[in-house]
C-alpha cells in the first residue's frame, strides 16, 4: 500500500507539469494571434540605388489605404505654443519620415519662434496642411513611370492603379489640356516636392521613389552639355532650370558625391547661357530674358550654393539687376520680358480670359529677399502691395483666377515677407488648396486638377507637384534674417 500511495503521488506531479507546458503554449499561441503579421512597404523592389541607402527607421506609410490618407491619424502635427523651440526630434517623430531626416530640413522645422523666424504651427502649418502633402505625394508616388523613373505629363495614366482607375482625363466636362514637352521639367517638380518633405533617395518612406527620379535625370542629361534632356521648345531652359534645382538640392541634402559632378555641369550650364549681365531666356544667351525663368534659375543656384558647388556672385548681380529692368517705377510691378508686359501668356491662355495675375511681380519678390534684398527696400514693399491685392481664391467653376505658379511664388515670397500680411495670405492659401484638392476613393485621391492660368504644361502632375511644394512652405526655407 505505501508504493501505490507514493507512486499517486508521482503521477499527480507528472500531470501538473503537462498542464503548465500547455497553458504556456496557449497563452503564446494567443499573443501571435492578436499580435498580427509585421508591415512592409508596398514598394518591394530591390534597395539598389545611387549610394549606399540610409536604414529606415519609421512606419511606413505606404501601407495606408489610399482612402484613409486623408485622416487626422496620418498625421499628428507637433503642437508649439508661444516661442518654445521644438526639438528636432520631436519633429521628426511627428511626421511620417525617418529619424534620419537630413539635418538641412530639421533646423527648418525646429528653428525658434522670434521676429523673423517660427515654428510650423505658429506660422500656420496644421494637421491639415500636412495631410494634404502626404496625400500629394503618395499620389505622385503611385504615377511615377517606374521603369523609367521620370513623371509623365500627358500618359500619367497608364501608371494609375488602385480604386477608381484610371484617373478621369475630364475637369468637369472638358478633357485635360496636356503638353507633351513637361516631362522633365515635371518630374524635377515631383522630385523637388519629395525633397522639400526630407525624403530622399537615402531616407524616408519614398526614397525609391526619389531614387528613381534622380536616375532619370542623371540619364538624359548631355554629358558634352550638361543640358536635361532636349535643348528645343519654349519650355526647355525652364525644364533645365527645375531639373538643376532638384540634382542641387539632393546633392546638398545627401552630399552624395555621385550627383555632384551632375548638378555642377548642370549649373555650369546655366551660367554659359545667362544674358550677359540680366537674366535668362527661353534659349541661350538668346537676349530676351523672362523673369520666371530667371526665378527658377535663381532658385537653382540657390539650391546649388547650398551644395556648396561653384556659383559666381556675378550670376545672381544680373538676376538681380533683370528684375530691376522690368520693374514698373509707378507702382513696382514687374513684367516678364518687359516692365509694361502683363506677366508671361501660356498657351490656351489667351482664349480664356484669365484674369491678369502678377507671376513675376511674386518670382522676383520671393528671389530678391533670397538673394539679399532688404524688406524694407520700396521695391519688395511695393510688390507685397501688389500680391496682397491679388489674394489666392480657388473660385470654381469659373477658375479664372486660378494660378498655382503665382500662388507658389507669391506663397514663398510672402512667408519671406512675414508679418500680418503673411497671416492674411497663408490663411486665404490654405483655403484655395485644401478645398480643391482630390479626395475620395478615386484614384486622382491627393491631386489638383489641371485648371486655371497655364493649365497646359504639365497636366494633373504638374499641378500636384507645385501645389505640394506651396504647401511645403513651412518648413523648406528658412525664412532670412
Amino acid at each position: 500500500m505505501p508504493l501505490q500511495i507514493q507512486h499517486g503521488v508521482v503521477m499527480n506531479k507528472h500531470a501538473e507539469l503537462t498542464l503548465l507546458v500547455s497553458l504556456a503554449l496557449l497563452a503564446c499561441l494567443a499573443f501571435l494571434f492578436f499580435k498580427g503579421p509585421s508591415t512592409a512597404p508596398v514598394d518591394e523592389e530591390d534597395a539598389g540605388g545611387l549610394s549606399a541607402p540610409g536604414p529606415p527607421q519609421v512606419k511606413s506609410i505606404d501601407r495606408i489605404p489610399r482612402s484613409k490618407v486623408r485622416s487626422s491619424r496620418v498625421v499628428n502635427p507637433v503642437s508649439v505654443r508661444g516661442k518654445k523651440k521644438v526639438s528636432s526630434s520631436r519633429a521628426v517623430n511627428a511626421f511620417p519620415v525617418s529619424e534620419n531626416r537630413p539635418e538641412v530640413y530639421i533646423s527648418s522645422w525646429a528653428y525658434a519662434g522670434s521676429s523673423r523666424q517660427g515654428s510650423f504651427a505658429s506660422e500656420g502649418g496644421s494637421q491639415a496642411t500636412e495631410a494634404a502633402v502626404v496625400s500629394g505625394l503618395r499620389w505622385l508616388h503611385f504615377h511615377q513611370d517606374k521603369p523609367s523613373g521620370k513623371w509623365d505629363s500627358d500618359d500619367y495614366q497608364k501608371n494609375c492603379k488602385g480604386p477608381g482607375s484610371p484617373c478621369a482625363n475630364f475637369v468637369g466636362n472638358k478633357p485635360e489640356e496636356k503638353y507633351a514637352d513637361s516631362d522633365v521639367g515635371v518630374s524635377a517638380l515631383s522630385i523637388l516636392a519629395f525633397l522639400g518633405h526630407g525624403q530622399t533617395h537615402r531616407v524616408g518612406r519614398f526614397k525609391r521613389t526619389v531614387r528613381r527620379g534622380l536616375k532619370y535625370l542623371k540619364n538624359i542629361q548631355s554629358a558634352g552639355t550638361g543640358v536635361f534632356g532636349n535643348a528645343s521648345g519654349e519650355g526647355w531652359m525652364v525644364n533645365h532650370a527645375l531639373a538643376t534645382a532638384a540634382m542641387c538640392e539632393a546633392f546638398a541634402v545627401t552630399r552624395d558625391n555621385v550627383l555632384k559632378g551632375p548638378a555642377q555641369k548642370a549649373v555650369d550650364y546655366i551660367l554659359q547661357s545667362q544674358n550677359p549681365g540680366f537674366g535668362w531666356g527661353f534659349g541661350p544667351k538668346d537676349g530676351k530674358s523672362s523673369t520666371l525663368v530667371t526665378g527658377w534659375v535663381a532658385l537653382a543656384l540657390d539650391a546649388a550654393s547650398m551644395g556648396k558647388l561653384i556659383v559666381p556672385r556675378s550670376a545672381v548681380d544680373g538676376a538681380m539687376a533683370w528684375f530691376d529692368r522690368v520693374t514698373r517705377a509707378t507702382d513696382g510691378e514687374v513684367g516678364d520680358m518687359r516692365s509694361d508686359d502683363g506677366g508671361v501668356k501660356f498657351p490656351g491662355d489667351c482664349e480664356s480670359g484669365f484674369e491678369s495675375l502678377p507671376a513675376p511681380t511674386a518670382a522676383s519678390v520671393f528671389c530678391r529677399i533670397f538673394c539679399g534684398r532688404k524688406r524694407s527696400s520700396r521695391t519688395v514693399r511695393q510688390g507685397i502691395k501688389i500680391l496682397m491685392a491679388h489674394l489666392p481664391d480657388y473660385n470654381k467653376p469659373e477658375c479664372d483666377k486660378v494660378d498655382f505658379l503665382y500662388w507658389h511664388f507669391g506663397t514663398n515670397a510672402m512667408f519671406q515677407f512675414g508679418g500680418p500680411d503673411w497671416r492674411t495670405w497663408g490663411t486665404a492659401m490654405k483655403e484655395a488648396l485644401l478645398k480643391s484638392q482630390r479626395a475620395g476613393r478615386i484614384c486622382q485621391d491627393g491631386s489638383w486638377d489641371p485648371v486655371g492660368k497655364g493649365r497646359a504644361l504639365g497636366g494633373r502632375v504638374c499641378s500636384t507637384a507645385i501645389n505640394v511644394l506651396t504647401l511645403e512652405v513651412y518648413y523648406r526655407y528658412k525664412r532670412v534674417r
